[in-house]
This record gives structure tokens, C-alpha cells and sequence, in this order.
């Protein structure tokens, strides 16, 4: 399991390695020929960081601080960096001493939004993680875009801190940088690291071919994005749905209308703030929705990759009704049950998770057809696209009890 990312890539003018001992942080695309990056490399010369907004700071998330680095960091940083796995999974040939380790540290990773990776609860170093912007990589194409690369210690994978770094540092790169787009990027056959950015939002863009200092030679990388929108105070997606008392249901009730909902609408909003809205065939995954459109994509999905936020609505058991009672003049009500739901969405690509999604969206809407599910899965996969929408809050209400002309509640259904 190499969760590392960001193997340096190039263009033909510019090449994916750190010079200096190869240092721990994960590969960008740097300003250096590739020539001049091995000579570098060779002659211990070290590498300029490309400027990036403001000065790094301690970010904190549920179990980790990502702060700046400190020369007492050397020890911990080579006993990490010093494991080949690591530094073959970004690019980088592993460290052979401390001293090696502090120059890297002291030189390269003392750079503006460059973080060490540490436990909160007794600052135990256990990877680095940091954002470069500009000219520092190919494939940015403007100032409010930032690329972002990650490597975890071997002692700590498995357990998530990876994804948990990278989400604090795209919330950090939103709300005090201002941007826009977080890009990252990772060798083909690295699906540990693909995984974490795709549990982050990030979506892949493009393959690209990469000149890669260690091991030498060329290797393919697969660049992935997440479109973001600047965080404005206020602006929480998450207003509680106003409903009366005796309409209200607990959380438990909405997600079984969710489960057993024919059909949900995915309202979404463009670039100039136009609302808006599809309805679509979906399956209850978890705390999550899954749903598929064409691989082309269209308004829906424009809107997804630019702003993943959503809000969904899922309702059923709707049924009119006229009531009269006690001699009252009689009005007209509905019968219903309904879900208000917020999150975000991500492309499914692993295609053992595609393909699961789609075996079950199937046996939802067609459990009669159950013998040709996985046929029809690979006849259509190459033109279908995966989606899932990981729900944040959900909030529900039914009128299932009819209200008289007073606001009292009458029978139950």
C-alpha cells in the first residue's frame, strides 16, 4: 500500500523531482529541464519552492496538526523517508542519513504551505503534505489553482490519515487562499493514493507522461481535480427544514424513505447562480447515494465537477385527499412522506466500485432481470459514469395525520 502522490511530471520542459536527496515531499512539476534537475540532484544544489500565498500555520482536523516543519524533525523524517516504498511511490529516491534529512527538511520543506504531518496527541511525525501554485506546476492554469502532494509513513497507513490530511488542507486552500481548484496527481498503478483523492472530491482529468528522476525513466501519472467554491460565512447548505411538531420525523424514518424513495431530485446551481434541478434513478449506499448519468456528462454534471455541493429531495406515499369534519367547511390536503438531504458529490472511478454501484441500481429497478445484470453492467460501462453523493445532513417530514382547518391534528392514515 504506497500512499504517496504526485509524481513529478513533464512537459518536455519541465520535470517531476525535487533535487537535493530527492526530499520527502510529494512530486510536483518543477521549473527545471530535466538535465539540469539531475545535475542538481547530483550536485547537492538546492531547488527554488515556487512562492505560494501567506506563510504556512498549524492546521488542525480530528486526529492530526499539520504544521510547519522544525529542525528537531530531522530524526522522524529519516526513519520515515529512509523506506523505499515511500519514496518509489513519489518519485524520489529514499535517505541514507539525518544529516541528509535536515538539509532536505531545512531546504526544501521550510517552504510557505509545506506541512509535516503529526498526531495531535503527542506530535508524533508520520508524513508531509503541502501545496505549490504558479508556474511550480504544468497543468495549473490560473492563480487561484493549487496542487497539492501527500506521503504517509509506512507505520501509519491503513488508518485514514491520509485523506484527513488532504481534506484539511483543500478546506485550508478554499477558506484562507481563495481557491478555486485543487489538483493532484499520482502514478497509474498507485490505487491506494487514487483511492484517497477520490474520497476527497478529486476527479481525474488526464493522463500524462512523466519524466521521473527515481527510479529513471518515464512513467505515466494520472492527473486528478476538485473544483471548489470559496467559502462564504452564512452560507451553510445545512438549514434545518422548517416543518411542524406532529409532522416531524426522526432521522432513522427519513433514511428509510430514502431507501425505499422511487426516484430522487439533485438540485444543483451553475456558474451564473442558476438553480438547477434533475430528478433521477438513485440507490441508498451507506451515507450515500449512488447515482449514473453518460459519459459525456451534460448541465447536471458541469455543475458537479464546479461545485460539488447538492441539496436532494426524495418523496413518496404522495396522495390528495378532501376532509371534512365536525361540520367544518372541508379543504384540501396531501398525504406524503419526504426527505430534504445536503452533501457533495464525487466521481466513482475505480471500476470494481462502478461496477457494484450499477449492480445495485439494477437489482433495485429490475430485480426481475436479475440473471442479466451482469452483462448488461459490461455492455454499458464504458459509456456510463458513477456517482455518489455523501450526505451531510438529512431532514425529513410526512403529513401522515390530517390537519383540520385549525392546525390541530385529525386521524392518522
Amino acid at each position: 500500500m504506497a500512499i504517496a502522490a504526485h509524481p513529478r511530471i513533464s512537459s518536455g520542459r519541465r520535470v517531476v523531482a525535487h533535487a537535493r536527496g530527492s526530499p520527502p515531499h510529494p512530486p510536483h512539476v518543477l521549473d527545471r529541464s530535466p538535465q539540469k534537475l539531475v545535475d542538481s540532484f547530483l550536485n547537492h544544489t538546492p531547488p527554488t519552492l515556487p512562492t505560494v500565498k501567506g506563510a504556512s500555520m498549524e492546521l488542525f482536523s480530528t486526529r492530526l496538526t499539520l504544521r510547519p516543519w522544525a529542525d528537531a524533525d530531522a530524526p522522524a523524517l529519516f526513519e520515515l523517508a529512509r523506506d523505499p516504498r515511500i519514496g518509489t511511490a513519489a518519485g524520489w529516491p529514499p535517505h541514507t542519513s539525518e544529516e541528509q534529512s535536515l538539509d532536505v527538511l531545512r531546504n526544501v520543506l521550510r517552504g510557505p504551505e509545506q506541512y509535516a504531518i503529526t498526531l495531535r496527541e503527542g506530535d508524533e511525525l508520520i508524513g508531509a503534505i503541502g501545496l505549490l501554485a504558479g508556474d511550480a506546476c504544468d497543468y495549473l492554469e490560473a492563480d487561484d489553482e493549487y496542487s497539492v502532494g501527500y506521503w504517509i509513513g509506512v507505520p501509519y497507513w491503513g488508518r485514514g490519515f491520509a485523506a484527513e490530511a488532504l481534506q484539511r488542507l483543500i478546506e485550508h486552500a478554499r477558506d484562507s487562499l481563495g481557491a478555486r481548484a485543487i489538483y493532484a496527481d499520482h502514478f497509474l498503478e498507485n490505487t491506494q493514493s487514487h483511492r484517497v483523492m477520490e474520497k476527497c472530491g478529486l476527479s481525474p482529468v488526464r493522463t500524462q507522461s512523466a519524466d521521473i528522476l527515481y527510479p529513471a525513466g518515464k512513467r505515466d501519472v494520472l492527473i486528478m481535480r476538485r473544483r471548489l467554491v470559496p467559502h462564504i460565512e452564512g452560507n451553510d447548505m445545512n438549514h434545518p427544514m422548517k416543518q411542524l411538531p406532529e409532522r416531524a420525523i426522526d432521522e432513522q424514518e427519513a433514511r428509510d424513505i430514502l431507501r425505499m424513495g422511487e426516484y430522487c431530485v439533485v438540485a444543483t446551481v451553475d456558474e451564473d447562480g442558476h438553480p438547477y434541478a434533475t430528478p433521477l434513478s438513485y440507490v441508498l449506499d451507506g451515507d450515500s447515494l449512488l447515482v449514473h448519468t453518460g459519459i459525456a456528462g451534460g448541465q447536471k454534471t458541469d455543475n458537479w465537477e464546479r461545485d460539488p455541493r447538492v441539496c436532494v429531495t426524495v418523496a413518496m406515499d404522495m396522495e390528495p385527499v378532501y376532509v371534512e369534519e365536525d361540520g367544518e367547511p372541508g379543504f384540501f390536503t396531501t398525504r406524503y412522506a419526504s426527505v430534504i438531504a445536503t452533501g457533495t458529490v464525487r466521481r466513482v472511478v475505480e471500476p470494481a466500485c462502478a461496477r457494484r454501484a450499477l449492480a445495485q441500481l439494477c437489482l433495485k429497478y429490475c430485480p426481475e432481470y436479475r440473471d442479466k445484470i451482469g452483462d448488461a453492467i459490461e455492455w454499458e460501462l464504458p459509456a456510463t459514469a458513477v456517482w455518489a453523493i455523501d450526505l451531510e445532513r438529512i431532514s425529513g417530514k410526512a403529513g401522515r395525520r390530517i390537519p383540520n382547518g385549525k392546525g390541530a391534528v385529525g386521524g392518522r392514515r
